[in-house]
């Protein structure tokens, strides 16, 4: 019978060691980093994962061109327009027998606008068409219980035609009638009803001392009252997008007193406007009276004007006409104009060409200009 042969022991010295298991997995005893893991007292730890990628700017800003390039948050909680607009003016004009020609500047303006905290407005722009910069719009507008309150350097809301921007009229000039209620901004508060395109009363109650720099205060107190059709169109005088019938009128006044309150200026004015197919009317009366050291002085102004988009928001035509009393006189001072104006993109880039005439009741002869004016809102 074969016996069998024990099995050999293993030997220690050819049992594998710690040691050399560590040195067959990792490398002599070093990370794949160059790190000795005996010098950091027990493994390394680090983790391969990669940052997640940001996402998209569209995703955290809202970037665009609307009348100017703004830049907000993606939830439009806060946006800031930056544009500008300019003007540019070539004119022929001919009073008293003398004729002057040449080009001008009409505007230039640079700013910034916009909103916060999702209807919370500010605006801050400037004038530079002198050479000089002096202070447009400083002001922030926000929403209060049931009205907004518009606090610092902006126009008085009297007459409509003075509260149109000069980029948004149907002619390259504002009426007369703004003679007697002028488009000066002051410092001051306003509240208002907010602008909106809902149908509604619309309604503003302002206080003003002033403009920056002026040496005396006037306080000037004004109070606005109308109604307004549902998408009338805001502030603009043509009715580029067409559509059904809307209006709206308003009855306003603006009281300045003078001389500590001794004296008081009033203005007042009624204004109309109607829109419908392309169509658009505009109408107002204007009176104001002024202390004097006899009688007060009266003076009445008045103006209209009608344009029709003849090829939907591209060609429009237009005719103007306007008087203002002369003071301490009988006679007015009377206009009349009709023009063209040729949209490339709306109000932003607009060609417009008009020619009328000047004359004063009483007076021999009149007087005509010719004007061709371009416009870029940037």
């Amino acid at each position: 019978t074969t016996a069998t042969t024990p099995t050999t022991p293993t030997s220690p010295t050819t049992a594998t060691s710690p040691t050399t298991a560590t040195t067959a997995n990792d490398g002599a005893g070093s990370s794949d980093l160059g790190v000795d893991r005996a010098s950091t007292g027990g493994p390394l730890l680090i983790s391969d994962a990669q940052p997640p990628p940001l996402p998209p700017l569209s995703a955290r800003a809202n970037i665009g061109y609307d009348r100017g390039l703004y830049i907000g948050t993606a939830d439009d909680a806060f946006r800031l327009w930056i544009g500008g607009r300019l003007q540019l003016r070539r004119q022929v004009d001919d009073f008293a027998g003398e004729t002057a020609r040449g080009f001008s500047l009409p505007s230039a303006r640079f700013g910034v606008r916009g909103h916060a905290f999702i209807d919370t407005d500010v605006a801050l722009s400037v004038d530079v068409q002198t050479g000089t910069a002096t202070l447009a719009d400083a002001y922030v507008d926000t929403p209060m219980r049931f009205a907004h309150m518009r606090l610092g350097h902006h126009k008085p809301m009297v007459m409509r035609q003075s509260m149109i921007a000069l980029d948004s009229l149907i002619g390259a000039e504002r009426s007369l009638t703004t003679i007697l209620e002028p488009t000066n901004r002051e410092l001051g508060v306003t509240i208002h009803s907010g602008d909106h395109d809902r149908a509604g009363v619309r309604w503003a109650l302002g206080y003003f001392d002033g403009a920056p720099g002026t040496a005396e205060a006037l306080p000037t107190t004004t109070a606005r009252l109308g109604y307004e059709s549902h998408k009338l169109g805001g502030l603009d005088e043509a009715d580029r997008d067409g559509g059904p019938v809307r209006f709206g009128f308003a009855a306003a006044i603006r009281s300045r007193y003078l001389d500590g309150f001794s004296a008081i200026a009033h203005t007042a004015t009624v204004d109309a406007v109607v829109k419908a197919y392309g169509l658009a009317l505009h109408g107002a009366l204007v009176y104001r009276s002024l202390p004097t050291s006899g009688d007060r002085a009266n003076e009445w102004g008045a103006h209209g004007a009608v344009g029709y988009m003849h090829m939907p928001e591209r060609l429009e035509f237009n005719l103007r006409a306007a008087q203002v009393g002369v003071p301490a006189s009988a006679r007015m001072r009377q206009e009349f104009s009709a023009g063209a104006t040729f949209y490339m993109h709306g109000h932003a880039q607009k060609m417009g060409f008009e020619s009328g005439v000047q004359r004063l009741t009483g007076a021999d002869g009149v007087d005509w200009f010719a004007r061709a004016q371009a416009q870029l809102l940037f």
